[in-house]
């Protein structure tokens, strides 16, 4: 660090504290850990949002280690102090962080409110801490949410409210949200929508995954969300057979008896072109 710098840091500056924290932190030298939390709490103490976010995980961080160490020399009491200590501090700074909008902080107290962690239990209070993480974009938070919507006691079930923030999070690419709206929209969990359960599937077919190549093969077959097509179901049903699919294989035996010699052999040629592509060519 410069000397313009450290001028920042003597002065009080809480970005210029935080950059050193972080300089330290990463020095590779053991002696320079205390300095850096040292710095760390300075400029979380001057409202810096990352280290108040930072300060309040490094007390869960020290809790865990006592408890990883078996630290009871200290004695069942005085240990129990020094954790009920840390998870007042884990929950304040992440409060101060939460409140100027830190969404990982957000959704930390959202847990801790759900689960009554360190905080009453208030379902509601844990919802709103969701919901404000959610809005900022982070696809773990946005299921979060989604699943509170679907299932959590305390909170009116509400599905269309629950796919909304499932697919926000699918949007960007979450692969657990595409495999929940493609596996509840057609089963009706979610609202029913055979055509947005068979998008899913195509997309997670498309990357490789099994259920969802089996799944593409049999709403072809069955003319979910999409007209029938016996071609499209054999290439997708003999793509989820090679990968080891447990159903595949007699679901193509069934199927092959209603289709014709040049269907056959059409689904074949579709099944390898997607595959020698690496799913990229994958359209009759």
């Amino acid at each position: 660090m410069n000397k313009s710098d450290l001028r920042l840091v003597q002065s009080g500056d809480a970005e210029a504290q935080y950059r050193l924290y972080r300089s330290l932190s990463f020095s590779g030298k053991a002696e320079d850990g205390k300095e850096a939390a040292k710095w760390r709490k300075k400029a979380a103490e001057q409202g810096h949002v990352d280290a108040q976010h930072e300060l309040a995980d490094s007390y869960q961080g020290a809790s865990w280690q006592l408890m990883a160490e078996g630290r009871f020399e200290l004695g069942d009491s005085h240990l129990n102090e020094i954790l009920v200590q840390n998870q007042k501090d884990f929950i304040n700074w992440h409060t101060k962080a939460a409140e100027q909008g830190h969404a990982f902080s957000q959704y930390e107290l959202g847990n801790a409110y759900r689960l009554g962690d360190g905080l009453s239990k208030d379902i509601q209070e844990a919802l709103r801490w969701y919901l404000k993480a959610a809005e900022q974009g982070y696809p773990q938070h946005q299921i979060q949410v989604a699943k509170m919507y679907e299932s959590e006691n305390g909170v009116p079930k509400n599905t269309k409210e629950a796919l909304k923030w499932y697919l926000r999070a699918a949007e960007q690419g979450n692969e657990m949200a595409m495999i929940v709206i493609a596996a509840r929209s057609r089963n009706g969990e979610l609202p029913k929508n055979l055509e947005e359960s068979l998008k899913w599937h195509l997309i997670l077919a498309n990357e490789g995954y099994i259920d969802s190549q089996y799944c593409a093969g049999m709403m072809y077959l069955g003319g979910e969300g999409t007209p029938e097509s016996y071609i499209d179901a054999y290439a997708w049903l003999s793509l989820a057979k090679t990968h080891g699919h447990d159903f595949a294989d007699n679901e193509l035996e069934t199927l092959k008896p209603r289709m014709t010699n040049q269907q056959i052999a059409d689904g074949q040629a579709l099944a390898a072109k997607c595959y020698e592509s690496n799913y990229k060519d994958c359209d009759l």
